[in-house]
């Protein structure tokens, strides 16, 4: 604390390591009485810092502005350091099914990268945006066929010409890198106002309605379906479950809270009226 405790602040750091992880996860036909099986998987660790500071920046006189703020931020960084080989599984764990493909996964545990990242092809871009067109020109007798597929949208990772499970990559952490967090209280008079900013820096998300819904085939469903726009800009005429095109930034800001008061006597007792709204707004450029 200085200036008699009118600005405050601390400062922590951590380095935890977690061992014996639980974990449900799918295990080889026939080697268990269910699909699934809960046990030990592995460890991982947690490092990063944390940093707080308060201050009254303002202290008026009777009647007169006070403002107390404080600010928050907070780093974590996290990875999986091992996983534990069990009924000869590989050392890698898919989790996050999404909606529109059986079965179809879209992150994973794996050692040396974050938990939970996302596990996804890395699609061919032109401009900025993902291809959807023949590129590898494959003929049927003699004549290109326009047939698109994996092989012609994503980059072939372990370079065996063929695209496949082999060619899926971890790519960005849905945890954010920064959480920032601000609330002030000003008071006038017998007025007061409160408020709560919160933000996440550096966050991903999978947006599972767009890549379910943001192709061209849906108009030949049973019946009528709304198309994700995002489909205006990648044309795509079948569904690309497992594109990095739909791991978004999903970095925000937003109002969290917001409390307007006036306090006055009321028959020689003290009073207060107030309103508060929460979720004001949010800023992002997640779609």
């Amino acid at each position: 604390g200085f200036a008699n405790q009118r600005i405050t602040g601390s400062i922590d750091w951590y380095d935890k390591l977690t061992d014996d992880l639980l974990f449900t996860v799918p295990v080889a036909a026939f080697s268990n009485l269910s699909n699934f099986v809960t046990t030990n998987i592995g460890s991982m660790r947690n490092y990063g810092v944390e940093l707080s500071l308060g201050a009254r920046v303002l202290e008026g006189n009777e009647g007169g502005l006070t403002w107390q703020a404080d600010f928050t931020a907070a780093r974590n960084k996290n990875n999986l350091r091992s996983i534990t080989p069990f009924g000869g599984s590989s050392l890698k764990i898919l989790v996050g099914e999404v909606s529109g493909g059986v079965g179809t996964r879209i992150q994973v545990f794996s050692p040396g990268v974050p938990i939970n990242s996302f596990y996804v092809y890395e699609h061919i871009r032109e401009g900025g945006q993902p291809i959807y067109r023949d590129v590898n020109g494959e003929r049927v007798d003699g004549l290109p066929n326009g047939t698109i597929n994996e092989q012609d949208l994503y980059v072939d990772q372990n370079g065996d010409g063929i695209i496949n499970q082999g060619d899926l990559r971890p790519f960005r952490d849905p945890a954010p890198k920064w959480i920032l967090g601000h609330s002030s209280y000003l008071a006038l008079g017998n007025l007061d106002l409160g408020f709560t900013l919160r933000a996440y820096l550096g966050n991903y998300m999978y947006n599972n309605v767009a890549s379910v819904n943001g192709n061209f085939r849906e108009l030949n469903q049973g019946s009528p379906y709304n198309l994700h726009t995002s489909v205006l800009e990648t044309q795509f005429a079948t569904q690309q479950l497992q594109s990095d095109y739909y791991v978004e930034d999903a970095s925000f800001l937003r109002l969290d809270n917001l409390t307007l008061g006036y306090s006055f006597n009321l028959r020689g007792q003290q009073a207060r009226v107030f309103g508060t709204v929460q979720n004001l707004f949010t800023i992002t450029g997640y779609s």
